[in-house]
């Protein structure tokens, strides 16, 4: 039995695949988890490890109706550990966390710092002092200026939000093909950018979107150092896959995933840039390969798609922030020793795999002639390798209802929402 057998956990959010491989983690332990209420069409209400109150948790870019949830999901010393999933609340968390420490265990460094994640213009700055690459980016401060920097560089050019921190909506942004196309495309992103005075009053910039160079191909090939590091810099721990399949294909989430080396020398470069702002905690740095060089493009310092890849290869984040939070270090020195033992892979799954999601893609695409029957064929077959020993994003032999259940979920939320299907998995 766990010392931690009893002991409990907050995840304030109602699905995602990350979230799921946490309650998995952590409910093998005995500790408790719960969640804010999930959908019907949610991963996680099928899920043996889930459990959630009736209390619907306010939807993204309300954070002070957010802050009032988190206050009433715990009583003060209680002392679950709070570990959010979304941008949103990772943020909140870490900013208000002096108001939540009676009511929660906490590991997380300051709102400051955790923005400066959050934010890709001051990510951009971060990056740029301590050595790690980024992709060209500007950040226009006008449409005018937006249009100026479309007439100076070659396009494409990809649209993004400068940060999710306080967005109402979702939008991971658009590719302009041409500066012909910029304004256009310009002023659908700006139009959806809808954000939480509370964050947009204190960072008006967030209000317009960012310009990135688009390396066409980048999401099929996208690179993701994962990993622990402690408050000192000195306890750390590395993984590190990369995403070959995402939906949408040019901007999306991940569907399928392989093993891939660590880098060393990026590992170091990276730990330096956290250690230098302050950052500690778990994280997902995500790199696109430009000629061998890696660009990072993204930086959550929270759960991700992926999180029970990096789990079932031995480095298992959400038992680490746990552990963290709690304040027992002989354990993270244990856990990450163990985890150092598993390096080499052996034994462990080499692919992941968000099996509906790749299913869909394919039948919609090859339906649609957006995918040739050959590729067709072999993405169905990277799936169904044996020798790679594939997980599935939502099985588990231990808990297999969300495994069994995740096409019917799909299909659900296709019959609400139609044009999700064809715009997630049929479009580009």
């Amino acid at each position: 039995m766990s010392s931690y057998d009893g002991a409990t956990a907050l995840i304030p959010v109602t699905g995602g695949l990350g979230v799921l491989a946490a309650l998995r983690d952590l409910g093998r332990e005995g500790i408790g988890t719960s969640c804010g209420r999930p959908r019907r069409d949610s991963p996680l209400r099928p899920s043996r490890y889930a459990s959630w109150s009736d209390d619907a948790l306010p939807p993204s870019g309300h954070q002070d109706d957010s802050f009032r949830w988190l206050l009433r999901a715990a009583d003060p010393g209680a002392g679950a550990v709070l570990m959010p999933a979304p941008d949103d609340l990772v943020w909140l968390a870490a900013e208000r966390q002096a108001e939540l420490a009676d009511r929660y265990r906490l590991y997380y460094p300051t709102g400051e710092t955790v923005y400066a994640l959050l934010n890709k213009e001051r990510l951009h700055a971060v990056a740029a002092a301590h050595g790690v690459a980024m992709p060209d980016s500007w950040f226009p401060t006008s449409r005018e200026d937006a249009l100026r920097v479309a007439r100076e560089v070659r396009a494409p050019l990809v649209l993004k939000p400068k940060t999710h921190v306080g967005i109402r909506g979702w939008t991971k942004g658009a590719i302009a093909q041409s500066s012909r196309e910029l304004p256009e495309v310009y002023d659908r992103v700006v139009a959806r950018l809808r954000y939480d005075p509370v964050i947009s009053e204190r960072d008006p910039s967030i209000r317009l979107p960012f310009l990135q160079r688009y390396h066409r191909g980048a999401g099929g090939n996208i690179y993701n150092l994962v990993g622990f590091v402690d408050q000192s810099g000195q306890l750390a721990g590395f993984r590190a896959t990369r995403k070959v399949l995402q939906y949408p294909r040019r901007l999306g989430v991940g569907v399928c995933f392989e093993a891939a080396p660590v880098s060393l020398e990026l590992a170091a470069r990276v730990t330096g840039m956290l250690k230098a702002i302050g950052f500690y905690g778990i994280f997902e740095a995500e790199f696109i390969d430009r000629d061998g060089e890696l660009l990072l493009i993204d930086f959550n310092p929270r759960l991700f798609q992926s999180v029970g890849f990096v789990v079932a290869r031995g480095l298992r984040l959400p038992f680490l922030w746990f552990l963290a939070a709690n304040g027992d270090w002989a354990a993270v020195e244990e856990e990450l020793a163990r985890a150092r033992r598993l390096e080499d892979g052996r034994g462990q799954p080499s692919r992941w795999v968000h099996r509906f999601a790749l299913e869909t893609m394919v039948a919609s695409r090859l339906a649609t002639l957006r995918m040739s029957p050959a590729d067709g064929a072999r993405w169905m077959g990277w799936a169904l390798d044996r020798r790679s020993r594939t997980m599935d994003a939502a099985g588990a032999p231990d808990d297999p209802w969300p495994g069994r259940l995740n096409g019917l979920q799909h299909l659900v939320m296709f019959a609400r929402d139609p044009r999700f299907l064809v715009g997630t998995f049929v479009k580009d």
